[in-house]
């Protein structure tokens, strides 16, 4: 069973940016995912930097101050499955959907979403291509490598599209690709795991981009941005530190 989601408390009648997806979107790994994860600190680069004042005078100010984070991504664990583009469709849509069809196609911009932030696709290919390249035969892994990145290419064509649909043709929407934490966990002493990690990476990345560039979508890449000391390490694979998260 999964936690049933809901768009968070925010203040009426004030912007709003969304994330979706996974842990990383979550924050796992921060000392606090709620502000130490890349989310959080986007948010407040927005409050600084974004103009959202809906107005045609000269005089209007640079910033969006006021701008609300809605991060309804969430981690794995507790007995949940990590996200996948999978739970993407059936969990995040659902919430995001509405919220964003509501505020951005009403007569106040005031309002709006003002920018979504995702990063998923990660779960969806790791434990699969790790069992099958690390464990499995060359024909294991070619066949396992090319059937998840086309599952992650599909579904990302259903999120990113029904995004755009909902959110509108000016709404910023951006995916955040993942660096590989390989180096720095346990399967670092894998023979070829650390190689294996970087090619799946950018093999993904690259799925990333033929899909966005269908809806107008920006990606981050972070792949080769981060290093020792921004990972959780050990038994964990997968996770940015404080550090890790800022850099995102």
């Amino acid at each position: 069973a999964v936690p049933a989601l809901a768009a968070k408390d925010t203040t009426p009648g004030l912007p709003v940016m969304v994330g979706l997806g996974d842990s990383w979107t979550w924050g796992q790994g921060a000392t606090d995912p709620l502000t130490g994860g890349y989310v959080a600190h986007a948010n407040e680069n927005l409050q600084a930097e974004l103009d959202c004042l809906p107005a045609a005078s000269s005089k209007a100010r640079d910033g969006c101050k006021h701008l609300q984070m809605d991060n309804i991504a969430r981690p794995g664990g507790y007995g949940w499955a990590g996200v996948t583009t999978d739970a993407v469709i059936d969990e995040q849509l659902p919430v995001m959907l509405p919220l964003s069809a509501d505020r951005n196609g009403d007569s106040n911009p005031r309002i709006d979403v003002e920018a979504i932030f995702l990063s998923a696709g990660g779960n969806d290919v790791s434990t699969p291509v790790i069992n099958a390249c690390i464990f499995g035969t060359e024909e294991q892994c070619a066949a396992t490598i090319g059937e998840r990145l086309n599952h992650v290419a599909v579904n990302m064509h259903t999120i990113l599209g029904s995004l755009r649909a909902a959110a509108g043709p000016d709404t910023p929407i951006v995916v955040v690709t993942d660096d590989s934490p390989l180096e720095y966990c346990f399967l670092g002493a894998v023979p070829g795991a650390v190689d294996l990690g970087n090619t799946l990476l950018f093999l993904l990345d690259q799925t990333y981009r033929s899909v966005a560039a269908n809806y107008d979508v920006a990606v981050a890449t972070t792949l080769g941005q981060l290093g020792e000391g921004d990972w959780v390490g050990g038994e964990d694979c997968l996770h940015p530190t404080d550090s890790g998260h800022m850099k995102v």
